[in-house]
C-alpha cells in the first residue's frame, strides 16, 4: 500500500479514505482458474499468513466460524507456506469457514531442489478437500495493487466463472466482536481490552468501537 501512495490518488488510495469514512466498498476482479464459485456472506478476518499460523493457539486467535477468511504473505519460501498451511487446516482453522480469499503471494521463494509448485497451487491443493468458495489473486498484497478491507464487517462475496465481487459496508453495527480495523497489507485484532497490532505496515484502529469483554 506505501507504494500506491507514492503515485498520488489512484483506485487503492482511495479505497482506504471509502473504508475510514464509511463508503460501500464494492469490489471486483477477474476470476482465476483456481477459484471456486459460490455466494456467501459472513465476517471478514485475516491477514498474513505467518501471522495468522503463530495466533493459532492463542488468546488473539480470533473466530473463524462463519467467516470469510483473507490471506496472503510476502518473502515467505515455499516450503514455509505449505507448512503454515497445514498447521491451520490441521488446528480446524479451515472447517468452518464461509469463504476463502488468497491476495498476493509476493517474492516468495524456493529451496535449491525445488518443490515443483507455486504458492497458489499449494494453496489448492490445501483445501481440496473443503467446498467452500475460493478466491485467488484478490488485489490485497505487498504491491502497489492494494485494496482497503474493512476487518469484522460484514461481505457478501459472489464468485462466478467470469467475475467475482466483494460488497460490505464497513460501520459500528456490522463489527464482528473479533476485529475492528481497516486492513492495509497488515492485520490487527482487539483481545479483551487490548488493541493488538501484528504486522509492519499500516493499520488503522477505529477506536470508537466497542472492545470485546
Amino acid at each position: 500500500m506505501a507504494g500506491a501512495f507514492s503515485e498520488g490518488e489512484n483506485e487503492f488510495v482511495l479505497s482506504v479514505k471509502n473504508a475510514l469514512f464509511g463508503t460501500t466498498l464494492n469490489y471486483s476482479c477477474q476470476s482465476h482458474p483456481f477459484n471456486r464459485s459460490g455466494n456467501v456472506s459472513g465476517f471478514l478476518v485475516g491477514g498474513n499468513l505467518s501471522i495468522m499460523a503463530h495466533l493459532t493457539g492463542t488468546p488473539s486467535m480470533p473466530s473463524l466460524k462463519g467467516a470469510i477468511l483473507f490471506l496472503e504473505d510476502v518473502g515467505e519460501y515455499l516450503y514455509n507456506i505449505d507448512r503454515m498451511l497445514l498447521q491451520l487446516d490441521r488446528a480446524g482453522k479451515f472447517k468452518d469457514l464461509a469463504a476463502l480469499i488468497i491476495g498476493g503471494f509476493t517474492d516468495y521463494k524456493d529451496t535449491i531442489t525445488p518443490i515443483g509448485k507455486t504458492a497458489y497451487e499449494l494453496i489448492a491443493d490445501r483445501i481440496s478437500g473443503y467446498k467452500f468458495p475460493v478466491v485467488f489473486d484478490f488485489p490485497v498484497s505487498h504491491d502497489k495493487n492494494n485494496v482497503a478491507l474493512g476487518f469484522g464487517m460484514e461481505y457478501l462475496l459472489k464468485v462466478v466463472p467470469e467475475m467475482i465481487k466483494l460488497i460490505g459496508k464497513p460501520g459500528l453495527k456490522q463489527l464482528h466482536p473479533v476485529a475492528g480495523s481497516i486492513y492495509i497489507h497488515s492485520c490487527a485484532y482487539r483481545s479483551k481490552h487490548n488493541y493488538i497490532a501484528l504486522g509492519n505496515a499500516m493499520t488503522f484502529n477505529l477506536s470508537f468501537f466497542y472492545i470485546v469483554e
